[in-house]
């Protein structure tokens, strides 16, 4: 509920959400150790059904001193933020469903998908990123996704070897606008994640190509400013949840 209700809430909305819902639970909530805690620090042990702190499940980082002169950009400190997406990544791909992070430039988003998709094993899930920008058209997108696929049989299309993928599709907010509002491009993946295909560019052209064994992820901006939104055809496809600067807490534990 925590998540499914307050998934795409700012900060400040998901504690007015929080108390409502310490209100409604009749005293079978968190023992918050501070105000400012919320059900969205905590989780639901699956084994004894007691309530965890997510904090509970941040790895310890250690710096690579094997390394003279390490890449600092290129460094992931593990935080509670980072695990908690992580984690509910794992949620929605594990019954085959898409995820959308939503935020502000510099909140780890694309990091957050990246790191998620790197735990799992090259030899039985291939992984595919694609960053969209404005001159992302329909037929780039299209292309690019074939490029990583094989025929298995019939019209039926697949990653190859018979493995299965991960394909993350980041800014996907990015493409142009036509004079109707529309994104041509995310019109072609929504076709994709609803019909679960796309048809060929080649002859025969109009063929619908199915592909098979490919769950989907993507990140974008929040909306405004100049900066664009999805159409809402393509949004009821996605589990979305809103990701949130670093707090403040975070930040001190990385420096």
């Amino acid at each position: 509920v925590t998540w499914a209700l307050g998934g795409m809430l700012p900060v400040q909305d998901r504690a007015k959400l929080s108390k409502e819902m310490v209100e409604l639970c009749d005293g079978n909530h968190p023992r918050f150790m501070s105000e400012e805690e919320t059900f969205f620090e905590y989780f639901v042990d699956e084994g004894n059904s007691e309530w965890i702190h997510w904090n509970t499940k941040v790895p310890t980082w250690e710096y690579p001193t094997s390394e003279e002169k390490p890449r600092f950009a290129r460094l992931i400190i593990p935080t509670l933020d980072s695990v908690r997406l992580e984690s509910l990544l794992g949620l929605v791909t594990s019954v085959d469903k898409q995820a959308l992070f939503v935020g502000g430039p510099g909140t780890a988003k694309t990091t957050a998908i990246k790191s998620f998709m790197s735990q799992f094993d090259s030899d039985e899930i291939r992984q595919k990123s694609i960053t969209f920008s404005s001159l992302t058209t329909p037929q780039t997108f299209q292309f690019g996704v074939e490029a990583s696929l094989e025929k298995r049989q019939g019209k039926t299309y697949g990653p190859p070897g018979g493995k299965k993928m991960l394909m993350f599709v980041d800014d996907v907010s990015m493409p142009v606008m036509n004079d109707w509002g529309d994104q041509g491009t995310n019109e072609v993946v929504r076709q994709l994640l609803e019909q679960g295909g796309m048809y060929s560019l080649d002859k025969p052209i109009g063929d619908m190509k199915m592909i098979i064994d490919c769950r989907y992820l993507a990140a974008m901006n929040t909306p405004g400013g100049g900066k664009n939104d999805i159409p809402n055809r393509l949004k009821r496809h996605f589990c979305i949840f809103n990701v949130p600067a670093p707090s403040v807490a975070a930040i001190n534990n990385i420096f």
